[in-house]
């Protein structure tokens, strides 16, 4: 068992090794928009790793996903997470996550009717 502050430590540990080593690996980039959102709401530091994961790799979901659900929801800017969240359905069409993220910002936006049809659109 771990603390709940410690995996993100660690996952944040990794990725500034990773960095070191080589600062254009895009998942680690992504990593660090994941902590800075979950764990430390830093939105303007997980805003400045989401652009450049992008930089590094324009296709990389996994980067959609941490910013679109993290920074972009929490902060009220359900446009753009909505926006980013339909690039990623762009990109793989049939993923199950990517129908979780558009459904739950529709949800936040108080569109209650997309958002139920939004799960059976993504299957």
């Amino acid at each position: 068992m771990a603390s709940p502050r410690e995996p993100p430590s660690k996952a944040k540990e990794a990725a500034a090794k990773a960095l070191e080593i080589d600062d254009t690996v895009a998942e680690a980039h992504a990593s660090l928009v994941w902590v800075k959102s979950t764990y430390d709401r830093d939105w303007p530091g997980a805003e400045r790793e989401f652009k450049r994961t992008i930089e590094l790799n324009p296709n990389y979901l996994e980067a959609f996903t941490y910013y679109a659900s993290g920074p972009l929801t929490a902060t009220g800017r359900l446009d753009e997470a909505l926006a980013l969240a339909k690039r990623r359905e762009e990109i793989e069409p049939l993923s199950l996550i990517n129908s979780t993220i558009v459904g739950r910002t529709l949800y936040v936006e108080r569109h209650y009717d997309q958002a139920i049809e939004q799960p059976r659109h993504g299957c």
